[in-house]
Order: structure tokens, then C-alpha cells, then sequence
């Protein structure tokens, strides 16, 4: 019963990965391109895309300063 919780874990721990600020920016670049934005009028639609897509594996708060920095 504790190898297979140990496996289940391991396993769910792999799929949530937290990303990386590197990461993070490749993420949300390709999320601009895909929703057309290109000024900070948009950050909202990217904002809602990014937050969707980078669930779980991002913080808020880095998304928005990428986001940011990027429309700027």
C-alpha cells in the first residue's frame, strides 16, 4: 500500500511541476502571440489565457510582472 501512495505521489508531483522564470516567459510569449495582444490593453485577455494554462505550475504575481514587462 506504501509503494503504490509512493508511485501515485511521485507521479502527481511530475505532472505539477512549477516552472521557472525562463519558463514562465516562453509560456506567456506564446500566449500573446495567440491571443493577438500587443499593448498593455490587453494584459487582461492574456492575463485570463496565462492564468488557465500555467495553473498550478506558476505564481500569479510572476505571470503579471512577465506579462507586464512584455507589453510594455
Amino acid at each position: 500500500m506504501e509503494m503504490k501512495l509512493n508511485t501515485i505521489l511521485a507521479a502527481s508531483l511530475t505532472e505539477c511541476k512549477i516552472l521557472n522564470n525562463e519558463e514562465i516567459e516562453a509560456e506567456v510569449k506564446k500566449i500573446i502571440a495567440e491571443v493577438g495582444a500587443t499593448s498593455m490593453k490587453e494584459m487582461g485577455k492574456v492575463m485570463g489565457t496565462a492564468s488557465k494554462q500555467l495553473a498550478g505550475k506558476a505564481d500569479g504575481r510572476v505571470i503579471s510582472e512577465i506579462v507586464k514587462k512584455l507589453l510594455a
